[in-house]
């Protein structure tokens, strides 16, 4: 009878004890979860100089997870996050890891935030991003950035690419372009259909 109630007491303090340990991870993992919310992280972006501080992929993934737009996000959420993206792209110049998270988080979203990017940057501090969605674009969509964002610092990235792929169908902007940009210039001599005579 005394095993049998000492038997009975050790069971009912495993699961006391069970109950305490569950409870305490609970209020483990809450307290974490408040200290880690309780940090911004865009102070870290603030606080240090982009060019010598390297910045934690996990502070970056941290960033993303709580500013990055929805699926389907509305105008505003494109803009708000197209401010908030420009200390961050100066972090990621340095570390190519941490650009390639930010390009990949980019290219999930819709294509109306690159036109929100063009729009914002008025530093070219968001040139690898820009550099990246040109080398992605077939002629025809490249061609619509290329003006798009004529007269702004995003329009070399997409003009480069232009250039490097514009062929004989283009002849009416190489022309158009002719006295103002040398490649136009280089393309139009190219797809001359005649030599030109040199007296």
């Amino acid at each position: 009878m005394q095993i049998a109630l000492l038997k009975k007491d050790a069971e009912t303090q495993k699961l006391l004890n069970e109950v305490k340990t569950k409870e305490l991870e609970r209020c483990i993992s809450e307290k974490n979860a408040k200290l880690k919310d309780s940090v911004s992280v865009d102070l870290l972006f603030q606080s240090a100089d982009p060019f010598n501080y390297q910045l934690p992929g996990v502070v970056l993934e941290i960033w993303l997870s709580r500013n990055k737009p929805p699926q389907k996000p509305s105008g505003a959420e494109l803009r708000a996050f197209a401010a908030k993206l420009f200390p961050i792209a100066r972090y990621c110049h340095n570390s190519p890891q941490n650009r390639q998270k930010l390009l990949d988080a980019i290219r999930e979203l819709p294509e109306d935030l690159l036109k929100e990017l063009i729009n914002a940057d008025t530093g070219n501090n968001l040139s690898f991003i820009f550099a990246d969605a040109a080398q992605r674009m077939d002629k025809e969509t490249l061609k619509r950035y290329f003006h798009y964002s004529e007269g702004k610092p995003a329009n070399w990235e997409f003009a480069n690419r232009f250039w490097q792929l514009a062929d004989e169908k283009d002849k009416d902007l190489i022309m158009k372009r002719f006295w103002t940009n040398s490649t136009a210039r280089q393309k139009a001599v190219k797809f001359h259909r005649y030599p030109i005579k040199i007296f």
